[in-house]
């Protein structure tokens, strides 16, 4: 991982970048183990006269390579357990290891846009891949699940910017002037984002940035601090004085949050592209919107629709499609915008009227007006759209659902469908609703042939389905161009599974078309017959994760999949209300009732989840995570011989389950038996996952029995496995500041430690103690006033489940 700010190579590129330069010299001479180190001073010896040689100290069998570059010497790395009997000559080496750091700055000029010393795209785009890696990896593994330790959050942020008027700035003031301004923009962006961000200079002038860690509410606040630090730049024109000033417009999605179901079964680099796309998207939207305002990705679909055009007198098409998470049977209330509502506005409420999804598209939809509020009071263009609640859609009382008493011939009108099933089943007990979608979707290539499948399911349909398997006084509506809703009374979720997996057997049958469908039937726990449709769209994503036929019904799984997103969502109490909603339905539900575990754990309720953990494990004692989970919060109340058996007992399921391998080394270093936690750490660092916390523990363990060196090297190791370790870059920084290295590489490790664990005091107290050893008692002043004016927000970790 190559550093910003500089195309220069950095000590800190040396340090993130210290397993390659290791593996690199180990392919010249052997030796076991490595570090880069930074002296304040170079040991006496070092320089000659072509610049700097390498040092051995045949005694303790070390070299001391010198890290140097076109004469500037930017560290040393010390190889240890050199065999010196094979070691070429010293000239060598050191031309070698010039060479290494020649293709390090290859390496980082390929990464790095030249003007602005920011990411390139392509750079940018990999380091969100690999970040999603890292949290897959973590939130994959059961053994992360109640696990507090690793730095991984299980979460990122992406945001978007974009200068306004950077197109009138070139054609007035010149290409020159534009890109000294983007420059300074850039330095800006470097300047105020935090430490742990990754900033990247996009395509068409656009800037992102990486949040390790961060969620919806996160990325608002630190956009809207930055949006405030670069808006307001002044860039003039050299000639004739005229000036120009910055406005920023900024977008933001949060991984996983934003992506759905689908989307997360692509590949890392696949998902990177997506939620990029969906920053970029809420960028645009922000930019349609005007006004000085960041917006989320998930706001799009509440706040952030409008009108495009009025094609009929009840009928509008709106610039929601399924891009931003629209789908049918949507309701939106139309207001006027801000400009509108002045004293020259038409008399009435700012709520126009409401309308209706009918037919969503990937960009765009088409509604149909539900009623207005004002007879004379016009739909128009760039009317604004705001996402009504179940508890707020009226639209409902205004139709009448008048039947015929015979059976449909077609497939009705989705508002007219929703009157229908709506006024019926208020005089049923029993009754499902179901939602059928045509995995074939649309594309600009293939909009004929779409078309003709289309026509070809409605007839299936119609033939299958409306004079055969249609129950009494059941409907069937349209809900968008490929999706058909079906309301069947007096049939449960048995009856319903029944009659929809013949009708997709059908579909295949006569006519080669597969579906997708999800299907909720009432009475189902607390839910009212309006939450039918909803439910039925959980079971739609449900069945869309499923191998062909892909029919699911909601129940205790769908459940479990709301509260894993609420859970995402960092709502803890939704998601363990969700999961316990899941085991009302199946008391069997093995994972929800583990979730429902972990949620109690992470809101301060050991002992209820030791209660769940415990019913996981008399219903299967095989269940690894379970036993991982249980030995962790018996760890967290004191119970150090419970946990050491529940960890034993994971790792007889999973000999390999490295978090339980950390537990154990964890116990026998608080027993005083450091050989062994030694031993338990190096097994557990075997793996990759293992190795993002292993080297942690084995440095505190270095740092127990006084080798500064070994500490060095494994500190080292872990920031290059884990880049967002907040702990390790403390230790690190303090150890640097013991050994008297460079304080500036100490300073830039605490400020990381402190921007990634904010609540940590005593991360702020080293980085204050640092300000004040380089005369920078401004700066430390600054540090103690944030901190006692900030409080301590509680810590979380949301990617340890």
């Amino acid at each position: 991982m190559i550093q910003t700010g500089t195309r220069e190579l950095t000590a800190e590129d040396l340090l993130l970048n210290e397993n390659l330069l290791q593996k690199e010299l180990q392919t010249l001479f052997p030796f076991q183990s490595g570090s880069v180190s930074f002296p304040a001073s170079h040991p006496e010896g070092m320089s000659c006269e072509d610049g700097f040689q390498p040092l051995l100290e045949a005694e303790s069998k070390r070299l001391l390579v010198p890290l140097a570059l076109q004469g500037r010497l930017l560290g040393i790395f010390i190889a240890q357990e050199v065999e010196t009997a094979d070691l070429p000559k010293l000239a060598f080496i050191q031309r070698y290891s010039e060479l290494c750091l020649e293709n390090l700055c290859l390496r980082k000029e390929r990464d790095i846009d030249p003007l602005t010393c920011l990411y390139r795209q392509d750079a940018f785009v990999r380091s969100i891949a690999r970040e999603i890696e890292q949290i897959s990896n973590h939130l994959l593994a059961p053994s992360a699940a109640v696990d507090p330790e690793g730095e991984c959050k299980g979460r990122f942020g992406i945001a978007v910017l974009e200068p306004d008027h950077l197109e009138s700035l070139q054609r007035g003031f010149g290409y020159m002037v534009t890109e000294r301004f983007v420059q300074q923009l850039a330095g800006e962006l470097s300047l105020h984002s935090p430490a742990q961000a990754i900033a990247a200079r996009l395509e068409n002038d656009r800037f992102g940035l990486l949040l390790p860690g961060s969620g919806p509410a996160d990325c608002l606040t630190i956009c809207q601090d930055i949006k405030d630090k670069l808006d307001g730049l002044v860039t003039e024109h050299p000639a004739t004085g005229e000036r120009l000033t910055s406005t920023i417009r900024c977008g933001s999605a949060v991984y996983p949050l934003h992506l759905d179901g689908h989307e997360m079964k692509t590949q890392p680099q696949e998902q990177a592209r997506l939620i990029l796309d969906k920053g970029l998207h809420a960028l645009k939207t922000s930019q349609k919107l005007g006004g000085n305002q960041v917006l989320c990705f998930s706001d799009i679909l509440n706040c952030g629709g409008s009108i495009l055009s009025v094609t009929s007198e009840g009928r509008i098409r709106v610039d929601l499609g399924r891009r931003a998470r629209a789908d049918e049977g949507h309701r939106f209330a139309v207001v006027r915008p801000a400009a509108d509502r002045g004293s020259s506005a038409p008399p009435g409420p700012s709520i126009k009227a409401e309308v209706l999804l009918v037919e969503v598209g990937h960009e765009e939809a088409a509604a149909e007006v539900l009623y207005l509020n004002a007879p004379f009071d016009h739909l128009r263009p760039g009317d604004r759209l705001q996402r009504l609640s179940p508890e707020e859609e009226g639209a409902a009382r205004n139709l009448q659902y008048e039947p015929s008493g015979e059976r449909q011939a077609s497939p009705m009108p989705l508002r007219h469908f929703l009157a229908g099933w709506q006024e019926h089943c208020r005089n049923v007990e029993t009754f499902s609703l179901a939602l059928c979608r045509m995995e074939s979707r649309p594309s600009p290539l293939q909009g004929t042939r779409h078309e003709a499948e289309s026509n070809r399911m409605a007839e299936w349909i119609d033939a299958a389905l409306l004079r055969e398997m249609l129950p009494r006084d059941g409907l069937i509506g349209e809900y968008g161009s490929d999706s058909l809703a079906l309301y069947l009374p007096g049939m449960g979720n048995a009856e319903g599974e029944e009659l929809l997996s013949s009708l997709s057997s059908l579909l295949i049958e006569n006519g080669q078309i597969r579906v997708s469908i999800g299907l909720a039937s009432y009475p189902c726990l607390q839910f009212t017959p309006r939450d039918m449709l909803s439910n039925a769209r959980y079971a739609l994503e449900h069945a869309l994760l499923l191998h062909p036929p892909r029919i699911a019904v909601f129940d205790s799984v769908t459940l479990t999949m709301i509260g894993d997103r609420r859970f995402a969502a960092r709502d803890l109490p939704a998601a363990a209300e969700y999961y316990g909603l899941a085991l009302y339905l199946n008391a069997a539900n093995r994972v929800a009732r583990n979730s429902l575990g972990i949620c109690h754990a992470k809101l301060g309720n050991p002992g209820r989840a030791q209660r769940e953990f415990e019913t996981v494990l008399e219903a299967d004692e095989r269940d690894s995570m379970a036993w991982y989970n249980l030995g962790f919060v018996q760890l967290k109340q004191g119970s150090w011989e419970a946990a050491q058996s529940s960890f034993n007992r994971c790792l007889e399921l999973v000999p390999d389950h490295v978090y339980a391998l950390i537990r154990l080394g964890q116990l026998a270093e608080k027993q005083g038996d450091l050989q062994q936690a030694r031993a338990i750490f190096q097994r557990a660092g075997q793996s990759e996952q293992g190795a993002r916390t292993s080297f942690k523990y084995l440095a505190k363990l270095d740092l127990q029995e006084g080798d500064r060196d070994g500490a060095r090297s494994n500190l080292q190791q872990a920031i290059v496995a884990n880049p967002w370790d907040a702990e390790a870059q403390y230790l690190l920084a303090r150890l640097y500041l013991k050994t008297g290295e460079d304080v500036h590489i100490a300073e830039s490790l605490a400020q990381k430690a402190v921007s990634l664990r904010p609540e940590a005091e005593t991360y702020r107290q080293l980085l204050e103690r640092i300000f004040l050893l380089q005369d920078k008692p401004m700066q430390a002043g600054l540090l103690h006033t944030r901190q006692a004016g900030s409080g301590k927000p509680e810590p979380f970790t949301p990617g340890s489940a």
